[in-house]
């Protein structure tokens, strides 16, 4: 929590209130100011973690996990919906742009079948980034290729010629942070049936997880990035690492079929993470029979009008 020196309360506030000093603090809150000072707090039950805190006047803005709190409401905007730290809920019920009964519900976890619950009820060790989003890092160049390469996934042209991948573009807040969106008002233009990859990398951007996308500049000698994987790093957070050109392993022992960058992008995110993020069993493995390696020859490189991956592909 804050630094605080607590006195007693004066008679005339109507509300309980101390007078604190402000300072940055490990959870969140941060003065607008850099020089602490002195100001009246009003004292809530919770935050965000559930512990107890201090909401303050419009002099201090509240980020509780890098979420803005609206001064007149009091409540989070986390992107997706508010959720009210008083009383540990969001003020809407979860939902997916696909149309389900309980939306990303786990039936062997409980906890996700309450749709106003802050990441399952256990806001100690997880965070609920905005519910919706794969983040682009890197400088700009890297952003608009791991876009490019994702949004190829999306193969299809309507009858009047717009390409799905067109519908998806980045998009960059205040903070410097780049994600993977759909554009909406483009999408409802959008005239055709779309292509499962294009449904897949909206599972991706819907769901409650977050999948950041890393391009490594594999042309430095002895970096040890000449090579694409993910890996979870965090509860609900799946991190993707992919080559920013061509690896050795691939100039030496092409596949027959071709390996695009699009389908290596769309193996780890569209393979690897997303099964990761619907729980599906051994998600993690790959080769002959493993859930990606079938994905990419049943979806990924039909659609893309691709060969299969051989078994003894690597």
């Amino acid at each position: 929590m804050n630094a605080a020196f607590q006195t007693a309360l004066p008679e005339h506030l109507p509300l309980a209130a101390s007078p604190q000093l402000a300072e940055n603090s490990r959870l969140g809150f941060r003065p607008v100011a850099s020089t602490s000072r002195w100001g009246f707090s009003f004292s809530i039950s919770s935050h965000t973690l559930g512990l107890s805190g201090s909401l303050y006047d419009g002099r201090i803005g509240s980020c509780s996990t890098g979420k803005e709190r609206d001064a007149e409401s009091g409540n989070d905007y986390f992107g997706a919906r508010y959720y009210a730290s008083s009383m540990g809920r969001f003020m809407s019920p979860d939902w997916s742009a696909k149309m389900e009964p309980v939306p990303y519900a786990k039936l062997d976890y409980p906890q996700t079948l309450n749709l106003y619950a802050y990441v399952g009820n256990n806001p100690l060790s997880s965070v609920d980034s905005d519910g919706h989003e794969i983040d682009l890092n890197g400088n700009d160049k890297q952003k608009a290729e791991e876009e490019r390469r994702l949004a190829a996934n999306a193969p299809k042209t309507d009858k009047n010629g717009v390409k799905e991948s067109s519908l998806f573009k980045e998009t960059t807040d205040k903070n410097g942070k780049t994600t993977m969106t759909l554009d909406k008002d483009a999408a409802a233009k959008y005239d055709g049936k779309h292509s499962q990859g294009f449904n897949d990398l909206l599972t991706v951007i819907n769901s409650k997880d977050v999948v950041g996308v890393n391009l490594m500049d594999n042309s430095v000698k002895g970096c040890g990035c000449d090579t694409n994987y993910g890996q979870q790093d965090s509860p609900g957070h799946y991190s993707v690492f992919i080559a920013q050109y061509q690896t050795a392993a691939d100039k030496y022992a092409p596949f027959v079929n071709g390996n695009p960058f699009s389908v290596i992008a769309g193996h780890e995110v569209l393979g690897h993470a997303r099964f990761w993020m619907l729980g599906v069993k051994d998600w993690h493995r790959d080769g002959p029979g493993s859930p990606t390696f079938q994905y990419e020859n049943r979806v990924l490189r039909p659609e893309q009008h691709l060969g299969p991956r051989l078994d003894w592909e690597p």
